[in-house]
């Protein structure tokens, strides 16, 4: 039987890369041995994606492409239209990142709650007076504070469990397709609508796909609706929330600070309003899944999952790659 050729776009982590080559001739779009996609299309019959994307183009020219892959979360890069047009099979692994994400999203809270770059900055300004100065401010503990989700997925329900089970908040939600007694056996609260989590709720973290009904659904009105003393997480999509009307909100008092891993732009612009908020605003450059232990399970499980796409392995573990 031969081997299938397979190209992969970005580099993804070893042990993945090491599984493909083992079943399938491999060319790569980076590092010395770099080939362009365009020189291996014509006899290209799997290409594993990292967090870039692949055109339509390509998708519709590649005579021999029989499956996509993508070692990382969300498909919106990759036009899905297209390949099932063509039968091609669009596997995206799921869930692979959830922890690193959900984790990310309480280091930016205890950060925003804790006030921690503002103090680290303190920490190393050789101020003679900061055994005094400490006293100017309190923090907050987590414990007991009212947790909102807006959304539901795998991250969502991840961070719902460390912050009830391991920072004791009470957790609440609404979510149009899950039923009351559905959320409540998940030992969260079911809200009945979005502004009424907004309203009830010390911190609300987001963790909805962008798409045209979530573009810019935490706008002014939102934000309006959230407690003075509320923080905002969001490590979703940027788009999701309107970012200048949330600087506006900082200003004005509306809520008291926010964690942003994800932005409108690819990544925040110098002149981006909430890079202006000071300490009220701790920010990070889309990194909440990069982890070591989340990129070994994204592209070793891509790599399952195009390999027995193409027939060239039998896998363990199908049953967490999706099929779109």
């Amino acid at each position: 039987m031969s081997r299938p050729n397979v190209h992969v776009t970005q580099p993804i982590h070893e042990d993945g890369l090491a599984l493909l080559r083992a079943a399938a001739d491999v060319s790569v779009g980076f590092g010395p041995e770099a080939v362009t996609l365009d020189a291996v299309l014509p006899h290209v019959e799997g290409l594993l994606l990292r967090y870039g994307g692949v055109s339509r183009e390509v998708v519709e020219s590649a005579p021999k492409l029989r499956v996509i892959s993508r070692a990382g979360a969300g498909y919106e890069s990759i036009p899905v239209d297209a390949a099932r047009a063509r039968g091609i099979p669009v596997l995206v692994p799921r869930s692979v990142n959830s922890r690193s994400v959900a984790e990310h999203v309480f280091a930016l809270l205890l950060a925003v709650y804790r006030a921690i770059p503002y103090w680290d900055a303190m920490a190393r300004s050789g101020r003679t007076d900061l055994f005094e100065f400490r006293e100017s401010s309190l923090a907050h503990e987590l414990s007991g504070k009212r947790l909102g989700l807006v959304g539901m997925g795998a991250i969502g329900t991840e961070v719902a469990r460390i912050g009830r089970d391991g920072f004791l908040m009470d957790v609440f939600t609404c979510h149009p397709r899950r039923s009351p007694d559905e959320i409540r056996a998940m030992g969260i609260t079911p809200l009945t609508g979005l502004h009424e989590l907004l309203a009830q709720c010390d911190i609300v973290t987001v963790h909805v796909p962008l798409t045209d009904e979530t573009r810019g659904m935490l706008g002014r009105d939102e934000f309006r609706a959230m407690r003075p003393d509320g923080v905002l997480i969001n490590v979703a999509r940027g788009g999701v929330v309107d970012e200048a009307a949330l600087a506006e909100a900082l200003e004005a008092g509306e809520l008291a600070g926010a964690g942003i891993d994800v932005w409108a732009d690819k990544v925040p612009r110098a002149d981006n309003p909430l890079l202006a908020q000071g300490a009220k605003v701790v920010a990070s450059p889309h990194r909440a899944g990069r982890t070591e232990e989340a990129q070994r399970r994204a592209g070793v499980l891509a790599a399952h999952g195009l390999l027995e796409a193409l027939g060239g392995v039998e896998t363990t573990g199908v049953d967490d790659v999706t099929l779109r």
